[in-house]
């Protein structure tokens, strides 16, 4: 069967690239259904949600962090650019509602050839399309093996019916090694993580301690998994790679949402322009493989702060925290940190000036 462009993964990237590819004859697959197999904590900026017309998957919108570990807890005014937890179904069922993309729940188990001829077989058939866009996570990345997991962190997450305000980040570097832990309120649950840096193993262990810790016991909800640290090719074989499936998350932070929704979104759009004919096939792959270049800075400064700041004392990286917390420098920061992947930009989405 033939389609204009088949999109491979249904989580936030591929949503985004179908939703640019309204009116055309597009299939999009995903081995589970759309808004399952939630992997992270599933929070970003508020104006993020806002631009793709997700704000009724908030369920609580945080203006501060507090950063324990370091001596005295350290609050980081978030207000200019406020972080929101959401729910992934609600979230998903947002971005598939601007797309008009037949979705199939199938596993992909090869894609052959490139450009016109490339051709997605899955366990229940086979398809044809122009043009492949792959957004099946870290599973989808080109890589050497399929069991290769250099290049990324782990994270475990457990969900707890307890109600809190703020978002919270820990730091215990002798108990759990390079990462941190994390306590993110969701309306009426709390989200408790763990992750490591560029280590393999069970995290069960340490997100007990860590739980234990906060005088919590586990529940028996869990979810998590890998999550990039650095970047991967952007196109492969002639097709565009996006989100997680070309490393597009950042590391430290682990952010991979927005990228994942800004890249998808930039993928399609040169996708759409291909499929116009104002692109031949290969000037669409270079022009999103160059787009998508352009913000490799971020991607390094983040790379460098995951490798520098776990090896930091708390002696120097409280005073350097405090130092950066203070203004202007908080503002410029987060004003940066907010312009890395500005997806109301990208869209074209007006933004309230602030009060």
């Amino acid at each position: 069967m033939d389609y204009d462009a088949i999109v491979l993964g249904a989580s936030y990237a591929g949503l985004a690239a179908a939703g640019e590819l309204a009116g055309r004859r597009v299939l999009l697959l995903d081995r589970k259904p759309i808004g399952t197999g939630q992997t992270s904590a599933c929070a970003t900026l508020v104006e993020t949600m806002l631009a793709v017309d997700a704000g009724e998957s908030l369920l609580q919108a945080h203006d501060a962090i507090q950063v324990h570990g370091l001596g005295h807890p350290i609050s980081i005014d978030i207000s200019k650019h406020p972080f929101g937890v959401f729910d992934h179904a609600t979230f998903c069922a947002c971005l598939r509602a601007r797309s008009d993309a037949e979705f199939r729940q199938e596993d992909v188990r090869a894609v052959v050839g490139s450009g016109q001829g490339t051709e997605v077989v899955t366990n229940q058939g086979r398809y044809r399309a122009a043009v492949v866009i792959e957004a099946r996570g870290w599973r989808g990345a080109p890589r050497s093996s399929r069991h290769d997991r250099s290049g990324y962190n782990l994270g475990i997450e457990a969900p707890l019916p307890i109600g809190a305000r703020g978002l919270h980040l820990y730091i215990a570097r002798k108990r759990w090694g390079a990462g941190y832990a994390w306590a993110f309120p969701a309306g009426e649950e709390t989200r408790f993580g763990i992750c490591w840096f560029d280590q393999v193993g069970k995290l069960e262990p340490q997100l007990n301690d860590f739980l234990a810790g906060l005088g919590l016991q586990p529940g028996q909800q869990r979810h998590g998994g890998y999550f990039p640290w650095r970047q991967r090719p952007t196109t492969h074989d002639g097709r565009y790679v996006v989100g997680d499936a070309a490393g597009q998350c950042l590391a430290l932070l682990g952010e991979g949402i927005r990228p994942a929704i800004y890249f998808g979104t930039a993928a399609g759009r040169y996708v759409a322009r291909v499929l116009n004919g104002t692109l031949a096939p290969d000037e669409g792959v270079l022009a999103y493989r160059r787009f998508a270049a352009t913000h490799d800075a971020g991607f390094r400064l983040f790379r460098l702060l995951q490798r520098v700041l776990p090896a930091l004392p708390p002696t120097i990286l409280a005073p350097w925290l405090r130092c950066v917390n203070g203004e202007p420098l908080r503002s410029i920061a987060l004003d940066h940190y907010a312009r890395l992947f500005d997806v109301a930009a990208l869209l074209g989405v007006p933004q309230e000036a602030p009060a």
